[in-house]
């Protein structure tokens, strides 16, 4: 969300509940595979993050753990897509670029993205 100040309002509140969609997965999956200390939040102008302890937990649940952000934002997106084609809503469209945008992008290999840490 870097450079938000210069973003429409109505961008920010598609962006938002995207973001929150997003990190809402990692939140449910610390959870899920024992994660102590679970906590969600915004930071201004940059973004959201879900922190939490992992102390004994797999790699592999790491992995999943990462993956659950991007993954479900990512057929939340494609899902929201068709029905704004199908029924021709523009909003919905565009909600699901800026959806399948973000989580795609959070998806390449580089830290500290989603990606880096699969």
């Amino acid at each position: 969300m870097l450079g938000g100040a210069a973003w429409s309002w109505e961008f920010v509140a598609l962006l938002v509940p995207i973001l929150f969609f997003h990190e809402l997965g990692h939140f449910v999956a610390m959870k899920l595979f024992g994660y102590r200390n679970v906590r969600m939040f915004f930071i201004p102008l940059l973004g959201a993050a879900v922190t939490g302890k992992n102390h004994r937990v797999p790699g592999w649940k790491k992995a999943l753990v990462s993956l659950a952000g991007p993954v479900p934002g990512i057929a939340v997106g494609i899902v929201l897509g068709g029905l704004g084609m199908w029924f021709g809503s523009q909003l919905a469209v565009t909600a699901a670029l800026v959806a399948l945008a973000l989580n795609a992008l959070n998806l390449l290999p580089v830290l500290p993205l989603d990606g880096g840490w699969v």
